[in-house]
């Protein structure tokens, strides 16, 4: 009977983390983006719903029912969070950009708590990623092939799309490849989102993907435990993948991003740092310190011009951090994010951690600081601490799991 009970558990668990990450990945600006719920100045789509219904039950879940604990580093990230929170409310912040700002702080913390107690080992959260990452990369093709005219070679750039679940899964394949192997149709979708990270012609992915790429062709073609099916399957891959950056017409669109400059505007960093700049010359010395809380106005130069707009976020990680939770916040955050990073640093591939932190660098200039990029940071850092994913815990027997929860393989 409690086997079956546990039976169970394990199903369900496993549906609601798989729809929670399949609904992150497939979020984006055109396909099935209605509106669920719209009150004053919040509004939730169907993939925000859908999101939000599986972290409450999955907390609820691993809370209240499987009893798993919490410790000192999360109760510090809850306790940040009602400070940022009744701040802002003090501060009477618009209650519109309090909820997208405490939404963003939210999937961090509630991303990071139950994917680091979800009891699954790295082949389960391979196999997650592995079909997020395609159905991220399907999506973003279904979109990008419909409103581009390919014949005339014009294409249509989109970067509404959240390919950062596809770097983790490309990054997350050193690691299995070091441990095991990867399988033809693994090594398949690895390339295929490469591609249509190539094509979004966004710099913050296309670095680290590349550099991902370098790095698991090294690992695949010089490692002991490679195969002669996989290193010709990587080489016939990559040839594939060379032709269509360097020989289509699609290599104009992919290298238009890194090639076309004109001197007389500014890049989109250097607008992004001096929004940085005159919001932080704007704040006062408590501000300064420990920020404005959740919602605080945030004065941006829009793209291309010297124009300030009022936004709830700004793109930059770091400058996001300092306007809102303030010098001591940010280095509060950040201490606490190198501890969880570094609790399983001696059983991680160090191929998986250099990619992982070339990919988290380059998502800091844009891609990491929105509530996408929270999400995303929130599941990294729960994988990093996840202690039943690393080697430690590989030979965990069944009458120890009886106490501590069932184990995905």
């Amino acid at each position: 009977m409690n086997i079956k009970r546990n039976s169970n558990e394990k199903m369900l668990d496993v549906l609601l983390y798989g729809i929670l990450i399949s609904a992150f990945s497939l979020q984006n600006k055109t396909i099935l983006n209605f509106t669920i719920i719209k009150v004053g100045g919040i509004w939730l789509n169907f993939f925000d719903a859908i999101i939000i219904f599986c972290i409450v039950t999955l907390f609820f879940r691993f809370a209240y029912i499987q009893r798993r604990g919490f410790t000192k580093v999360d109760w510090i990230l809850i306790g940040l969070f009602l400070f940022f929170f009744l701040m802002g409310v003090a501060r009477q912040n618009e209650l519109g950009n309090i909820f997208y700002n405490a939404r963003a702080f939210f999937y961090l913390i509630t991303m990071y708590w139950i994917t680091k107690n979800f009891r699954g080992n790295a082949t389960f959260f391979y196999k997650v990623l592995g079909l997020c990452s395609f159905l991220c990369s399907s999506i973003y093709f279904y979109t990008f092939f419909t409103n581009s005219r390919i014949v005339d070679g014009e294409f249509t750039r989109f970067v509404t799309f959240n390919f950062q679940i596809v770097l983790l899964y490309m990054s997350f394949s050193i690691y299995l490849l070091k441990s095991s192997n990867l399988s033809v149709s693994n090594t398949i979708n690895i390339f295929y989102g490469a591609l249509a990270i190539f094509t979004t012609q966004t710099r913050t992915l296309m670095i680290p993907a590349a550099f991902t790429i370098l790095v698991l062709i090294c690992y695949g073609m010089f490692s002991q435990r490679s195969n002669i099916k996989l290193r010709l399957s990587l080489g016939i891959l990559l040839s594939i993948l060379c032709y269509f950056l360097f020989f289509t017409k699609i290599n104009e669109l992919i290298f238009e991003r890194f090639t076309n400059f004109d001197s007389a505007d500014q890049s989109t960093l250097d607008l992004r740092i001096d929004s940085i700049v005159y919001n932080y010359s704007t704040m006062n010395a408590f501000e300064k310190l420990w920020g404005g809380g959740f919602g605080r106005e945030i004065s941006y130069f829009s793209t291309f011009s010297n124009y300030l707009s009022d936004t709830y976020s700004l793109e930059l990680y770091l400058g996001e951090y300092v306007v809102k939770y303030g010098i001591i916040g940010t280095l509060i955050l950040n201490i606490l994010f190198l501890v969880i990073m570094l609790k399983n640093v001696n059983f991680i591939t160090k191929g998986f951690l250099l990619t992982l932190f070339v990919g988290i660098i380059s998502l800091s200039i844009s891609g990491l600081s929105g509530y996408t990029g929270q999400f995303f940071l929130g599941i990294v850092l729960g994988l990093l601490s996840n202690n039943f994913i690393w080697s430690k815990y590989k030979n965990i027997s069944n009458v120890q799991l009886h106490k501590t929860g069932y184990l995905i393989k």
